[in-house]
């Protein structure tokens, strides 16, 4: 999207216009897009808004390119504005008729704005709610007005309408609105200007998400992952074995589900088809293929469509189905052949992170002491409640939760082993399935302990975890005494990290969220699963060539680190051998 529909605008002609028009700061900010943004030159690539957002989303801070979050983000805010600046300067401005706006200055948005204000005026001294919750409704106001809908006209499908040509960021402001007018609608000056039922949130699926299938199917495919995922049954102790995770079973129920999904958006009469089996022709197959390549904004990668169909293949095959048409697509189809290829190495993304932490010490320490860092912030929260003399505020428990998780989940990747997460929130503290043993009177270290089942070497791993000067047991034990006891039902749970509120383990995707947020703060941002490629990564350096050793802690097969991390063998080769040239300079 161009910030000036119909004009071909370079990031030059946009740094030509701020010379004259903003501050050094804001030219500074500009220039950078060259370097920051693959060395290309800002005459040579179009000021396009949403794409700029999609290279650099709010939460993209690189520790190799910016200093901190705080000032990555101040200079994607000063780019950003400077873009709208332009685009607003440049634009031709539309003269609405007459009657259009008439209409919309009586269309309810002047006075509810201003019922908006007297309950948000922090002036008075008595605002029921804080300033800046007024803003995007501001945003949708203006949006509104242009299209003539009124406070009470606002529907899906009209908020559709609204949403369908704004960008992510202008699409989470406009969700916003919408929930903080709900809120709002506690103070009856303010609901009398609104609709009788609140605002609908879900008027637009989340990036990615799969559309609703019809019951039958939806039925189906859970039979179909049974058959695939379940295991046998054993007739003896009169339970299934031998099932695979539930990570595999989501991975294959992800793929099944949207390949059908996919298959009815682009033929919509496959829908009278009774069963799966029917889709699973080569017509229908090849369909799917094509489209999930063309995905608008968001096409899959050659890596991901291949899982994808080896996932549907196996469930296929394991249902007793015919999968002669994935066998024949698969030496036929180009995309599957980069797929296989591409599966065969890291990620593109995971190895720059990798590669970006092998160059800098500095961030090695910092991945190194996240377990430090983060349980140093908790204890100034512990410290201000105390020197104050009071009881934890709510949000500041929230806080020391995410934050003593984080350092309790760091502490164990890297003065133990780097679990995936998994498995991390999976661990048990007492039960009779404890796995997680603390020090004793008699063992000083902490212990963890890994069933055959649960490591793909199939090998029983037991690790320790001893007090060293990386003093990732302290950490461990004052999260299990100090920051454990803040979630509510860790009581009564036997896991090392609870859920919040409800009974059993935290969920994964909580635990990821936290410490995505957190070790992006605490400057180097990576994922959970990061973590661990990142300490896999480090010691191939230290110790070319011990794939064994790595497997047996990473608890993979030796094959599946070889595959992975040999890249990193060669470079450290190259090295060597860059050093015996210097070498040979040196005796010349």
């Amino acid at each position: 999207m161009n910030i000036v529909p119909g004009q071909s605008i370079t990031y030059a002609d946009v740094l030509e216009w701020a010379a004259m028009k903003r501050q050094a700061d804001d030219q500074r900010a500009l220039a950078r897009v060259a370097q920051l943004w693959d060395n290309v030159p800002l005459a040579a690539r179009k000021a396009d808004l949403a794409a700029f957002e999609r290279k650099f989303p709010l939460h993209g801070f690189e520790p190799n390119l910016h200093k901190s979050e705080a000032a990555y983000k101040a200079w994607r805010r000063k780019v950003i504005a400077v873009l709208k600046a332009y685009a607003a300067d440049k634009a031709p401005q539309p003269v609405r008729p007459i009657h259009l706006q008439a209409r919309a200055q009586v269309s309810g948005w002047d006075d509810l704005l201003a019922e908006i204000d007297r309950v948000t005026d922090n002036e008075t001294g008595a605002a029921l709610y804080r300033h800046q919750r007024a803003i995007p409704i501001r945003t949708l106001a203006r949006l509104a007005k242009a299209q003539n809908f009124g406070p009470k006209d606002l529907t899906v499908d009209t908020l559709r309408a609204l949403a369908k040509p704004l960008i992510a960021p202008e699409r989470d402001s406009l969700i916003r609105a919408l929930r903080n007018l709900n809120m709002m609608r506690a103070v009856p000056a303010i609901a009398a200007q609104l609709p009788e039922a609140a605002y609908p949130l879900d008027i637009l699926p989340r990036r990615g998400a799969i559309e609703e299938l019809p019951q039958l199917i939806a039925q189906e495919i859970e039979g179909w992952l049974d058959v695939s995922c379940g295991g046998k049954w054993d007739p003896v102790a009169q339970v299934k074995i031998n099932g695979t995770s539930t990570h595999d079973r989501a991975k294959k129920g992800i793929a099944m589900r949207r390949f059908c999904a996919t298959a009815f958006k682009e033929t919509p009469e496959l829908m009278n088809l009774g069963t799966i089996a029917e889709l699973l022709t080569e017509e229908t197959v090849t369909l799917v293929l094509r489209a999930w390549m063309r995905e608008e904004h968001n096409p899959l990668s050659a890596r991901s469509i291949t899982s994808y169909f080896v996932s549907i293949k196996v469930v296929a095959a394991h249902n007793g189905h015919d999968v002669s048409v994935f066998d024949n697509l698969k030496e036929t189809a180009t995309v599957l052949k980069e797929g296989k290829t591409a599966d065969k190495s890291m990620s593109p993304k995971t190895r720059k992170f990798c590669a970006s932490m092998l160059d800098n010490p500095a961030l090695q320490t910092k991945l190194l002491t996240l377990h430090i860092r983060a349980r140093r912030v908790a204890e100034m929260i512990f410290d201000r409640a105390e020197k104050e003399q009071r009881k934890l505020s709510t949000a500041e428990v929230g806080r020391i939760r995410q934050l003593g998780a984080v350092a309790a989940f760091s502490a164990i990747e890297t003065c133990a082993a780097p679990y995936r997460i998994e498995r991390m929130t999976q661990f048990r503290l007492s039960g009779p399935k404890a796995d997680v043993l603390l020090p004793s009177k008699g063992i000083p270290a902490a212990r963890f302990l890994l069933p055959e089942v649960q490591n793909k070497n199939k090998r029983v791993v037991a690790v320790s975890m001893k007090q060293d000067k990386r003093n990732g047991l302290d950490t461990l034990l004052w999260y299990v005494k100090r920051v454990r006891p803040l979630f509510d039902e860790a009581g009564g749970s036997e896991y090392l990290f609870p859920a919040v509120q409800s009974p059993g383990p935290m969920r994964k995707t909580m635990l990821t969220g936290w410490f995505k947020k957190l070790s992006r703060q605490l400057g180097v941002p990576m994922t959970p699963h990061n973590f661990r490629h990142a300490i896999a990564s480090m010691l191939i350096k230290r110790h070319p060539g011990q794939y064994e050793a790595v497997a047996v802690l990473l608890g993979d097969t030796e094959r599946t680190v070889r595959t992975y991390y040999a890249w990193v063998n060669a470079r450290v080769q190259v090295e060597a051998a860059q050093s015996l040239v210097l070498g040979l300079a040196d005796a010349a």
